[in-house]
């Protein structure tokens, strides 16, 4: 039972990260792209 939420946790993690940094990939190419324009 504890592997399973430590599993789930990590999983979470993993998901929120991946999201995270795509927003930021995405806010930081509109800054490039404002800085360039």
């Amino acid at each position: 039972m504890e592997r399973l939420i430590c599993v789930l946790i990590c999983l979470v993690m993993a998901v929120g990260f991946a999201i995270f940094g795509l927003i930021f990939l995405k806010s930081k190419g509109k800054a490039c792209g404002m800085i360039a324009g």
